[in-house]
């Protein structure tokens, strides 16, 4: 477990945490809320600690990623559903619980649908955004 929660963590400090975590086989949770990451180059970072390959060293997978609070909106939200939607093609990504409440996102389409995209995902939280249209969730 890692926490780092309203520490004022940016973007450049994140890159440093992810590029020392891509090595690191134990952590299974990561709570970066309340801080200052943003954006595009945000998600990325957070997307490269998701896509860690734990299990293959015999480590375990981030199964709770909590990073409310921040300011990713919607294109730092988007690199981390690009990792999400992938990670049914992985056994060792197991992401099930996702928080982004608060984190200006304001136009969202995931679709969930049988092709094990997002298979993992159990909780997705995403109050206190400032969505602009609706949003619709499919489980199919």
């Amino acid at each position: 477990m890692l926490y780092m929660k309203s520490v004022s963590l940016n973007n450049v400090e994140l890159e440093i945490i992810a590029n020392a975590l891509v090595n690191y086989p134990y952590l299974h949770t990561l709570d970066v809320s309340e801080n200052r990451i943003e954006g595009k180059e945000g998600g990325l970072h957070l997307a490269r600690i998701i896509d860690r390959k734990m299990n293959l060293k015999g480590g375990i997978q981030l199964n709770t990623l909590l990073c409310a609070f921040n300011n990713l909106g919607s294109k730092g939200f988007k690199q981390i559903c690009k990792k999400l939607k992938n990670e049914g093609d992985r056994e060792d990504t197991m992401l099930e619980y996702l928080d982004v409440r608060g984190n200006n996102i304001d136009n969202v389409l995931i679709k969930f649908s049988g092709d094990r995209g997002y298979m993992y995902l159990r909780q997705l939280i995403m109050d206190d955004n400032k969505f602009i249209s609706q949003t619709y969730y499919r489980l199919s």
